[in-house]
């Protein structure tokens, strides 16, 4: 917004399910417990931009879907509806070359590297709320990071 450009995410799937291993260790749930899983597109002034998958425990969040529009803020709806103010705590860097589903969705070509972002999010408790595996258009963006004391 800052830069003048415009921000979309449109919500392609919504769907809760249980837990595979990865999910259980990084969101610190029991094995098998229900997850809910967002696919959500993201653009940039109406160009596709990322693809991410963000999961929540059901627990807390099992009724999230019911209230998500086709576009909306993830974080901005966690904090009015459940009193959560989500922020990341750790972030891994990888690079890519596309899956088929990336170069349908994203609209490039197979020769586009991703960047693709897996991050998890606490509450102010430090519980996790969200992990998210992001696939970003390498030819579209950059990723600063910040070091500074906050």
């Amino acid at each position: 917004l800052e830069a003048g450009l415009t921000p979309g995410a449109v919500l392609l799937d919504a769907y809760q399910g249980p837990s595979d291993p990865e999910l259980t260790a990084r969101l610190g749930l029991n094995a098998g417990e229900p997850v809910v899983t967002l696919e959500i597109l993201r653009s940039v002034n109406a160009v596709p931009f990322s693809f991410t998958v963000s999961t929540l425990p059901a627990e807390r969040f099992g009724d999230l879907p019911g209230f998500l529009g086709q576009e909306f803020s993830l974080y901005g709806l966690l904090q009015e509806r459940y009193g959560v103010e989500a922020s990341r705590q750790s972030s891994l860097f990888e690079v890519a070359m596309p899956e088929d589903q990336d170069v349908e969705l994203l609209q490039i070509p197979r020769s586009i590297p991703l960047l693709v972002v897996k991050s998890l999010a606490t509450d102010g408790a430090g519980r996790p709320v969200e992990y998210c595996v992001s696939r970003m258009r390498g030819d579209l963006g950059s990723i600063a990071v910040d070091f500074a004391e906050r």
